[in-house]
């Protein structure tokens, strides 16, 4: 069936020869769009487009992959309906090398063909990022010395004060994290340098230019005029009948104020205003007739403003313009050693990659930019040509782009040659990449500038979302129409960025299905009465039941939630499958939320990416290869002894070392192992040294990986894990450690040292693999997993859990912050004094990271509620230092706010996600339920903006979550009392009784042939008839020197059975006229062995005087006979077809079984055939019946298998038994 696009998708998909900006909302289909305007424009009857003269960049390989199989699949399509056309064959196979790819894998397309003129190794590789770390790691030690070598002022004075006592590691990171910023401009020295002259400041008026004071200066008038609309709002209040008319004095004088600091302009006058304000007294007179609730609303206006310009005052007019001058020129010789050092190790780091011929993939970006853009910033002769090559760029998720990036495809395009032609397609929304230094900006700055007209610029928006049902999309517009706005979140939030809804469900049959959006506040700190004191829950675990117990809720059997299932085309009860649970991140948080779910009996999984060095399992084995390399550790030393590898108690450990207080550990266990007496902790110890020993020679010649394998084994720890609750999880976590290991072993560094080195530097600086994966795509259960993974997914049921985390702010109180634009914020140090205090330039960044950063964590929200297809569930608890009640008082004039967007400054003094959802529902008509514990009206006459849009919430407390788990657990001990003290004889109903019984007591028929194979040999049935009996000795004899041990030398011992099939292969391959004759039969054999039939060994162990036996028997002339007419068959395969029940008198099931065999040999004589076995059973003259006995059976299967293959009768059938050399007929 063809899609039915839209008008504005419509218009993307057809629109050529221009640059174009598609701003995709959430849901809104861009890479169906993306996917169909490439297969447009590859098969349009006019002009077409080969696929491989497009370039194509995506943000993943997985992306890049998807997208070349829909298009693949979509040129399929076209060739169904049109199988002769020559170019959509072409286009199929230009399509495995179309430049569809991610930016470094073209930027490596680059290098490849372009090496040789900047001087490249063809034969370099891409480093793996934990070769990177260590040799990071080695390089900024060696440049650090140097300059300790050189004994700089300058530098002596840097590591003074941005070191500790013990250790250079704070230096270390600010040179990584600065070097790392740079690497995301496309010129890094440029930038760097760039770094140094802004603190070069003479004069206040110089500082009053610098892009710092802009900063402050933008930010302090935002605030200023929302502190002028709250007292213009208080004002208002005070005039009402029953407002508090005794404030308006007050609050008149503050407005005066406040517009005097307003007219200020610089930042003296800033500064002089801001030092000059004072607040009078609110006036203390009683009037009966004010409303209690005005006058509280009017005192939280004021006490607001009141804080908020004193923090103002605090933070950035704490000292006179002129000392905050004198702190930036003391700063500047420090600044410049330090970007010194960077550019320094920029050097010596790529002196190191080079030796080693190693990439990293800034090393691509920029080497690559290096080979398309000429100094001036022209394109270079590599970009002409590859203009050439490219028609048209298309740029996936462009608002992750960073400056890199949008320099490069900026060259290979053709828009220095006046012909537009990047199509670029994103959702600023969504752009939560900021910690990797993406550039959200670069896609505003078109945004803004790009005409929705036909134009050379121009640009398409797509608002309608297909994957949300309108509640969902309704709540998410009701919340970010009043949060997002241009200064927070980069985008202002109105009807040309909203979501509108273009999802077509089917009506469902059953009218009670509920698509309310659910929000869950658990209220901590409320006083809870009558639950048991033993309950002790964390916030995180109780917020985790409250999960559980909603999951149960709509998992109910009786009456399951049903979803709309596209693939069936109706409604479906609601599958584990179907539900997510989105967190900001699953340290700490993941494990809690996995480990209640699952004792609620909810399958749960968390694909986790951290915590994997903090796993017992890795723990251990760490532990294990730092003794190993040095055993003089006690901490690794003491998780060894404490682990089930040796198994030593606490108690153990502790009378070690009070024996032996004076000596290390390491010292006390040698110690231990020189006391003459021995005892079972002596020997634990011993025998786990002289092992340890054992690794220590083998550590100079063995891989790390076969190290660790060895381990595994020696110790059993690999098992030991195996049976430990989650061991299959523990099991690929060891797994994934030789994994690690193969993978070092073909980097640059080689050795145990090296490889513990290494591991630990990962963990230091969190470059955490996760725990290893061991779910698959369709297993039924409840994923959690973090809102940055599930971006580009989608769920019928979201919850969007853990909302009153706090945010994540550490990356602004750094020593030295760092941003793109404004460069390096530092403290001014004093370490001759010993104090240091802020300068104004990082106060200027910290004010614009805690913006940018809020700006990211209001779109990741976005992101995590326009997951959910149909049911958003929003849960969250009020921090432990507060309540619920206190947070809705203090917010509480946001009820009084008339405007839809609500003020800059309330926005952002958001602490986490559950404030801005309350923020946003603090004005909806389902708060009033919460705002009547604070005896607040939310004036909803005042918003006409809630109409539609409808929410259920509900604040709870620990009662209200685990009480009913107490009633159930009362319940369940009742009926398990019940049980265990059930006696037989109370039974008052037999019919019941019996009936259980049958159930209880009911056997399977066909438990005798629970061992038959579909598949069996006539051997297997021979054996399972003999079960029991003793196995028959061969007649071929062994030399008292064979039974030498395997370790001295080769056996050359053969089982009954081998010494069986030697024989049947020497009755096959030597001819009957030879087996009177000795030295033909000696030759016979060397042939036989000559050819590879048998080996010498075997050879030596053939008794040729039983073979000249056979030759005297009367059998040998019939065979000879039957041979001379063609008659004589040897070694004859058989496949024959019987029931089960034929097989064996106790089996009762009709079942066909195959039985395979081989026949010996058997002769036609007088039209009837004669069948023969030879047996190499040792047996005794006059004991014929026992292989009679033995045999009887599987000669009958021979026989019915060759009377059913020739349809000729078996007249005899004769065992030869070379034991006593002669015939038994049966």
């Amino acid at each position: 069936m063809a899609v039915k696009w839209t008008k504005e998708q419509k218009k993307v998909i057809d629109s050529r020869n221009r640059n174009l900006l598609v701003s995709a909302a959430a849901g809104s289909g861009k890479t169906a769009v993306l996917v169909e305007r490439i297969i447009q424009m590859i098969s349009e009857d006019e002009h077409p487009i080969d696929i491989d003269k497009l370039l194509v960049v995506t943000f993943t390989n997985a992306a890049a992959a998807e997208m070349k199989e829909r298009i693949g699949a979509a040129i399929e399509d076209k060739l169904i309906q049109n199988p002769s056309n020559p170019y959509l064959h072409k286009q199929l196979s230009l399509l495995e090398h179309a430049h569809i790819t991610t930016i470094h894998s073209f930027c490596l397309y680059v290098l490849r063909n372009y090496f040789h003129l900047i001087d490249l190794d063809p034969s370099f590789r891409i480093a793996d990022e934990t070769e990177l770390t260590l040799l990071r790691s080695d390089v900024i030690k060696d440049v650090l010395e140097k300059h300790y070598k050189l004994k700089e002022d300058e530098f002596l004075a840097l590591v003074e004060s941005y070191t500790t006592n013990r250790s250079d590691d704070p230096l270390e990171e600010i040179i990584l994290k600065i070097y790392t910023f740079a690497q995301s401009y496309p010129w890094p020295k440029k930038w760097l340098n760039n770094q140094i002259e802004p603190f070069n400041v003479q004069t206040i008026e110089d500082l009053e230019t610098t892009q710092w004071i802009k900063v402050i200066d933008e930010y302090i008038k935002h605030t200023l005029s929302d502190l002028r609309n709250s007292l213009c709002q208080g004002i208002q209040l005070c005039q009402l009948t029953k407002g508090p008319h005794m404030y308006l004095e007050n609050l008149k004088d503050d407005l005066e104020q406040l517009d005097a600091i307003i007219q200020e302009d610089g930042l003296s006058g800033f500064y002089k205003a801001f030092n000059e304000l004072k607040f009078t007294t609110l006036s203390r007179k009683r009037d009966k007739d004010v409303d209690t609730a005005l006058r509280e609303d009017v005192k939280n206006i004021r006490n607001e403003v009141k804080k908020t310009l004193e923090k103002i005052k605090t933070d950035y007019f704490y000292q006179e313009p002129i000392d905050m001058v004198e702190d930036l020129n003391r700063l500047m010789p420090i600044n410049q050693k330090l970007i010194e050092l960077v550019l320094d190790f920029m050097e010596e780091y790529r002196k190191a990659k080079e030796e080693k011929n190693i990439l990293d993939f800034n090393d691509l970006e920029h080497l690559a930019l290096n080979l398309l853009v000429e100094e001036d910033g022209q394109p270079s002769m590599i970009a002409r040509e590859l203009q050439e090559q490219f028609d048209e760029i298309l740029i996936d998720e462009y608002q992750d782009s960073n400056l890199v990036q949008e320099t490069l495809l900026q060259s290979v395009s053709k828009v220095h040659l006046g012909e537009p032609n990047i199509f670029m397609v994103g959702d600023v929304k969504q752009s939560i990449y900021k910690f990797r230094l993406a550039k959200p900006e670069l896609f505003m700055e078109k945004y803004n500038t790009y005409s929705t007209e036909e134009s050379a610029y121009h640009r398409i928006d797509l608002h309608k979302n297909f994957r949300s049902r309108k509640e969902v999309i309704e709540s998410v517009n009701y919340l970010f129409y009043q949060l997002m706005s241009k200064e927070i979140g980069d985008v202002h939030y109105n009807e040309s960025t909203a979501l509108y809804n273009g999802a077509d469900f089917q009506a469902s049959e059953e009218e009670d299905l509920d698509y309310t959006t659910e929000v869950y506040i658990l209220d901590s700190q409320k006083d809870i009465e009558d639950v048991e004191e033993d309950i002790d829950l964390s916030q995180r675990e109780v917020e985790a039941k409250l999960i559980a117990k909603r999951i149960k809720e709509l998992m109910n059997p009786d009456h399951p939630y049903k979803v709309y299932d596209k693939k069936i085309e109706r409604y479906r009860p609601i599958q584990y499958r179907d539900i997510v649970i989105l967190l900001r991140t699953v340290s700490g948080w993941a494990e809690v939320f996995s480990d209640i779910l699952m004792e609620e009996g909810i399958p749960a999984y968390c694909d986790t990416a951290s915590g994997y060095f903090e796993t017992t399992e890795i723990k251990i084995i760490m532990s294990v290869l730092k003794i190993i390399d040095n055993p003089r550790q006690d901490i690794p030393l003491l998780s060894v002894l404490r682990s089930p590898i040796i198994g030593l108690t606490t108690e153990e450990l502790a009378m070690i070392k009070n024996s032996y207080s004076e000596s290390e550990f390491y010292d006390a266990l040698m110690t231990v192992l020189e006391e003459p007496f021995e005892n079972h902790m002596a020997n634990k110890i011993k025998n786990f040294f002289i092992q340890l020993k054992t690794w220590q020679d083998k550590v100079l010649y063995t891989p790390i990986h076969e190290l660790l394998l060895d381990i595994y084994q020696v110790t059993n720890y690999y098992d030991y894990a195996g049976v430990m609750q989650g061991g299959k999880q523990r099991q690929s976590n060891l797994d994934m450690l030789i994994e690690k290991a193969q993978q070092f072993e073909k980097s640059s560094y080689r050795g145990l040292f090296h490889f513990i080195r290494l591991m630990d530097k990962l963990e230091k600086y969190q470059v955490d693999f996760g725990e290893a994966s061991i779910l698959g795509e369709n297993e039924d259960l409840v994923r959690i997993m973090t809102i940055h993974k599930s971006k580009g997914l989608e769920f019928p049921v979201v919850f969007v859990s853990a909302l009153g985390k706090p945010f994540n702010k550490q990356d602004i109180f750094q020593s030295i912050n760092i941003h793109l634009e404004l460069g390096l914020g530092p403290d001014y140090i004093n370490y001759e004094q010993r104090y240091k205090k802020p300068t104004i330039a990082k106060k200027a960044i910290q004010k614009k990271l805690e913006i940018e950063n809020l700006s990211e964590e209001l779109r990741v929200l976005y992101v995590a509620l326009t997951r959910a297809k149909e049911k958003l569930i929003l849960t969250g608890s009020i921090s432990s230092r507060t309540t619920l009640a206190k947070r809705l008082e203090k917010w509480s004039s946001i009820c009084n706010h008339k405007n839809i967007k609500l003020p800059y400054n309330t926005v952002l003094t958001a602490g986490n996600y559950l404030d801005w959802i309350l923020f946003g529902l603090m004005r909806h008509p389902s708060a009033q339920n919460l705002l009547e514990t604070i005896e607040k009206n939310n004036s909803i006459d005042q918003n006409t903006f809630t109409e539609d849009v409808d929410f259920y919430i509900r604040a709870l407390n620990l009662e209200d979550i685990v009480m009913q788990d107490v009633v159930e657990e009362i319940e369940k001990n009742k009926i398990k009392d019940e049980l265990v003290n059930w006696k037989y004889d109370d039974v008052q109903d037999k019919e019941w009784m019996d009936q259980i019984n049958h159930k209880l007591l009911w056997e399977y028929p066909y438990k005798n042939e629970v061992n038959v194979h579909v598949k069996m040999t006539v051997s297997e049935l021979k054996k399972a008839s003999m079960e029991g009996e003793e196995e028959i000795p061969s007649i071929i004899k062994q030399d008292s020197e064979m039974i030498k041990p395997k370790f001295l030398e080769e056996s050359t011992y053969l089982t009954p059975a081998e010494k069986g099939t030697l024989m049947h292969k020497v009755m096959q391959y030597l001819p009957l006229d030879v087996l009177n004759d000795y030295k033909k039969i000696k030759e016979g054999l060397n042939e036989l062995e000559e050819k590879g039939f048998i080996s010498e060994k075997e050879k030596n162990v053939i008794y040729i005087k039983d073979i000249l036996a056979f030759s005297k028997t009367k059998l040998i002339h019939r065979m000879l006979k039957a041979k001379e007419q063609n008659h004589l068959y040897k070694e004859k395969q058989f496949v024959l077809g019987l029931k089960a029940s034929e097989l064996n008198e106790t089996y009762k099931s009709d079942e066909l079984v195959l039985l395979q065999g081989v026949i010996d040999c058997y002769f036609e004589e007088e039209d009837e055939l004669v069948l023969v076995d030879y047996k190499t059973d040792y047996i005794t003259e006059g004991n014929e019946s026992i292989l009679i006995h033995r045999y009887t059976e599987q000669l009958g299967y021979y026989q019915k298998a060759l009377e059913q293959i020739t349809r000729k009768k078996v007249k005899e059938k004769i065992i030869y038994s070379f034991s006593l050399n002669k015939e038994i007929y049966m």
